[in-house]
């Protein structure tokens, strides 16, 4: 009978810790940041733009620049190649891939 009683304290033990695991995975948070070294901070067609996460609880992200771009490092280097509105967007999952976040931005890119 003891032996039963274990193994059962021992079941109702893991499953709680399995839980309180599970309920402390916090949800992941899209942030980014860009920056352009021309002066003003305008965006101009084949100049650098330097976008970097700045997201909370993620364990795998994606940037998609549009035209089917799309990079995987906390910090991208990309160049626009053509004028006019462009946008960005970060995508951001969790642990188990089950949660995620994104967040958009839209840039004007001006003629070289």
């Amino acid at each position: 009978m003891k032996r039963t009683t274990i193994q059962i304290t021992t079941l109702v033990v893991s499953a709680f810790f399995i839980m309180l695991s599970a309920s402390c995975k916090k949800q992941p948070s899209a942030c980014m940041t860009f920056e352009t070294t021309n002066l003003y901070d305008s965006i101009f067609v084949g100049k650098p733009v330097f976008f970097n996460s700045c997201s909370e609880n993620e364990s795998r992200l994606e940037w998609n620049m549009g035209g089917g771009n799309k990079y995987t490092n906390p910090q991208v280097a990309y160049s626009f190649e053509t004028p006019g509105i462009q946008t960005v967007t970060l995508q951001v999952w969790n642990d188990n891939d089950n949660n995620s976040d994104q967040i958009t931005n839209t840039l004007l890119v001006y003629p070289e």
